[in-house]
This record gives structure tokens, C-alpha cells and sequence, in this order.
């Protein structure tokens, strides 16, 4: 089978390049209760249980209710959906919006899964032959240039956020002198009741250098329209930002939002419903100079995230650093404010990869933290084996080992193990015999501190013997 790279889920559905994830936005600043009635003002650092849980089963249509059917015990209402397992006619206005809604729903699948296999059959194209074996080797090939493509389509996308005002500034000839710049074309969203911003989505001609040029020259066109817009009314103005979900759902990303707030005075609004969705934009109200400090601060949330270490650890030491349910991992991690991972394959050398994730004074006091565990390990273990060296070394033990015929095995053991442990007393020597018979005879091993204990149990056994032996020709 050949080998497909794997994709990865883009942060924003459209490829985002994770370094330049936002831009300034230029509006005149608004009272609160001037603010859309769509806007809800939540401090960055609240928290929501309420979770939002999309229904995958349907895609909505438009806010239209219908009343349930009369079969039903309440009369409550419920949105209008798309189901997938009906698809509408491909004559019908529903059917573009039905097969939007499955490639969606394909795709989030098909990145969730690990295996080539399953990436191919569950992705649109792949899904219209399940079993991946039987395909032939030319439709094989076919899906491995598609997912190439897709690939590379993903690489060479990205998204930033402009507002109403800096959409006005933006006119066609500008647009086209940046898109030459750049090497890209843009794509300009509106998105209406979310308090007035567009989306502008970016197709690099080569690939992401081009969509990273096309960032920098969207921020420097934004931020001239800030300073002019400043200079002119002397009013706060508006930054916003589009943080990749994975960033919003880290350890200690509210917290440090929260001190950027209290550090650069700005002021935060978010318009989601809730702060689980992890889904909606984020704008800050403020001067420029004020607007800079946050972008700054933003940057250096972002290159935390991003930054990371790998380590190597024998994988002996890994339920140590672990710790019982993982409790010694969780407290480095909650310590330290970094994501700790460690790969479940063990190397041909015998270790373990350690990913750590956080700022870079974290990530290396993570590090330590677990080398000392390991090193308090190794002391332990040198230290039981000091203690075994010196037992041995003090009481030597003598082994010696006698081929016992069958028929001597119950008289040297005697009634319920009487005889055997009569010589044990008497000599001082450990006696057993091995479970296992050979030839006709048994085993029989005797050990003890010193080599004289061991005879003289080697004699008494023999005295058992002759015994036996001159009984049985007395007979």
C-alpha cells in the first residue's frame, strides 16, 4: 500500500498560518450602548459551563421553527435541518447546502483519523469505495495525488479579520496592488451581526510564503489606517483577532489573557455565547500604542504555544515520571504551565520521546523537574544494589546439587516433610527439590552460608540412602 502523509487539521478550517493569525481593525469607538445588539461584552477571563454541542446529523438551513409532530408528548420547537440521510434532489435549491454540509462533515472526519486507510475511505471520494484493499492499484494512485493536492491547497491558505471601516479604506486598486505584492488573491467575506467585520481569505500562488507576505502586507496597510484614523478623530480604535481553537483550549491561555488585559489596558469583547465555543473572534478596544503592547503580548502567547522540546528518556523511568494515574505528570504540568506528552513507541536504543510544549523558561524547567525524578530514581536503584553486593559479600552462599533416583525422593523428604527438614536442622543447609523429574531421577539443590553446612547435609542425604539401600537387600 502506498504511503500517504497524513493532514493536519487546519486552525481555522482555512490553513492559517499560526504566526500571523490577526490583524488591526480600523473603527471609530462606540459606547457600550451604541454597540450592535448582537455584541456582548465578557470579560476575556470568564468562564461558561455551558458548552456548545453541534448536532452533525443535520446542517440548518435558516432560523425558521416548526412545531414537532402531535405524536410528541411537548409542543417545543425545534430548528429546521438538513438531514444527510435524505439528500434532497440535485434539482432542488437544498441540495448545494446538503453537499456542502457532508464535505464539511467528511473532512473534520477525515482529519480526526490516523490511519491511511481510513483517511482514504472516509474522505469525499474515498467514501464511495469503503475498503481501501480492493482498490486497484491505479485508483490507489489516484487518491494519493488528491490527497497530495489537498495538501498542499491547505499550506497555501490563510484568514485574517478587517472591519467595516478598514473595508472601506481597502478599494479595488488596493486591493489589486497588494494581491500583486503578495503573490495571492483575496477572497473578502462579510459577516454580518457580529458587530460589523469582513473576513478576507488568502490563496498563495506557491505556497505558504505567500500567504505569510500577503499577512504582512494586510497588517502594514491596517496599521497605517489606525495611525491616520488616530491622528484625525484622536478616538480608540479596534483590533481584532482570530485565535486557532487549539490556542484558546491550552492550560493557561485565560490567564494569560487576563494579564495582558491588566498589563496593556485594552478593552476585550467577544461576541460567542459561550466561552467553550472556541469559535468566534476577539477584538480589543484601545489606543494604538496601547493596541501594539497587545499585539506583542498575543505573539508571545502564540510562540509559547508553539514552541517546543524533545527529549529522550529511557522508558524504564517512565512510570516514574508519570507517576500512579499520571499524577507526577499532571503536577510538572500545572507547575510549570507546559503540555507534556510522552509517545507510547519505544526506540531500538530503549527510549521514550518526552514533547514539551510552553514558553521556553517553562519547557526547561519542565525538563529538569523530570530529570531529577529520574536521577532520584537511579540513586534508589544504586543504593538496593550496594545493599545486595554487601549481603552477598557477608553471608556467601554455597550451592551444590545431587541427582536423586525416584525411588530415594519420598525417604529423604520423609512423612509430610519430616526427614527433609530433620536434616535441615541438623546440618544448617537449605535443602529443595526441583519440580521437575529427569531421567528417573530428581534434583536435589542445597545451599548454605558456608561450605561446611552444605557437606555435611551432602552426608546425611547419602546416610539416608545406604540406609534405604541396606534395608531393602536385608529384605
Amino acid at each position: 500500500m502506498l504511503e500517504i502523509p497524513k493532514l493536519e487539521e487546519p486552525d481555522d478550517r482555512y490553513g492559517i498560518d499560526c504566526s500571523r493569525i490577526s490583524n488591526f481593525e480600523i473603527t471609530k469607538f462606540e459606547e457600550p450602548d451604541g454597540l450592535p445588539d448582537t455584541q456582548t461584552d465578557i470579560p476575556i477571563f470568564s468562564v461558561s459551563n455551558e458548552i456548545l454541542n453541534d448536532n452533525l446529523r443535520t446542517f440548518p438551513k435558516k432560523p425558521e421553527k416548526r412545531r414537532r409532530n402531535d405524536t410528541d408528548n411537548d409542543g417545543e420547537e425545534e430548528e429546521d435541518g438538513i438531514e444527510y440521510s435524505k439528500p434532497p434532489r440535485k434539482s432542488s435549491r437544498k441540495y448545494d447546502e446538503w453537499l456542502d454540509a457532508v464535505i464539511s462533515r467528511k473532512g473534520q472526519e477525515y482529519r480526526e483519523l490516523d490511519t491511511k486507510e481510513k483517511m482514504l475511505a472516509a474522505y469525499p471520494g474515498g467514501a464511495l469505495k469503503q475498503d481501501p484493499k480492493n482498490w486497484t492499484s491505479k485508483e490507489a494512485k489516484r487518491h494519493e495525488i488528491f490527497l497530495e493536492n489537498q495538501k498542499f491547497d491547505l499550506s497555501r491558505r490563510g484568514i485574517v479579520l478587517i472591519s467595516k471601516l478598514c473595508k472601506s479604506e481597502l478599494t479595488e486598486n488596493e486591493v489589486n496592488r497588494l494581491e500583486t505584492v503578495s503573490n495571492s488573491t483575496f477572497t473578502i467575506y462579510d459577516v454580518p451581526g457580529r458587530g460589523g467585520f469582513y473576513k478576507i481569505e488568502i490563496k498563495g500562488s506557491t505556497g505558504p510564503e505567500d500567504v505569510r507576505k500577503a499577512c504582512d502586507v494586510i497588517d502594514a496597510f491596517c496599521w497605517h489606517t489606525i495611525e491616520e484614523n488616530f491622528r484625525k478623530f484622536g478616538v480608540q480604535q479596534e483590533y481584532w483577532c482570530h485565535i486557532p481553537e487549539k490556542v484558546q483550549r491550552s492550560r493557561d491561555f485565560k490567564e494569560k489573557m487576563l494579564g495582558l488585559i491588566m498589563k496593556t489596558g485594552v478593552r476585550c469583547l467577544t461576541y460567542r455565547k459561550s466561552w467553550a465555543q472556541h469559535n468566534d473572534p476577539i477584538h480589543f478596544y484601545g489606543y494604538p500604542d496601547m493596541l501594539k503592547n497587545a499585539k506583542n503580548a498575543l505573539d508571545k502567547i502564540f510562540s509559547d504555544f508553539y514552541h517546543q522540546k524533545i527529549y529522550k528518556i529511557e522508558a524504564k523511568f517512565v512510570g516514574e515520571v508519570m507517576g500512579k494515574s499520571g499524577v507526577n505528570l499532571k503536577e510538572i504540568q500545572r507547575k510549570t504551565n507546559t503540555n507534556i506528552k510522552i509517545s507510547n513507541e519505544i526506540a531500538k536504543e530503549g527510549t521514550r520521546d518526552v514533547v514539551i510544549r510552553g514558553d521556553e523558561q517553562c519547557v526547561e524547567k519542565a525538563w529538569m523537574w523530570i530529570l531529577k525524578i529520574i536521577e532520584k530514581r537511579k540513586k534508589e536503584e544504586k543504593e538496593k544494589e550496594d545493599v545486595k553486593k554487601f549481603e552477598f559479600s557477608a553471608n556467601p552462599f554455597v550451592t551444590e546439587e545431587m541427582e536423586i533416583p525416584l525411588f530415594y525422593v519420598p525417604r529423604i523428604l520423609g512423612k509430610r516433610g519430616s526427614k527433609i527438614r530433620q536434616i535441615h536442622e541438623a546440618s544448617g543447609a537449605n535443602l529443595f527439590f526441583e519440580e521437575f523429574e529427569i531421567k528417573g531421577h530428581k534434583t536435589l539443590k542445597i545451599s548454605g552460608t558456608q561450605q561446611k553446612y552444605v557437606d555435611r547435609a551432602v552426608r546425611e542425604v547419602e546416610d539416608v540412602m545406604r540406609r534405604c539401600e541396606k534395608y531393602e537387600r536385608g529384605r
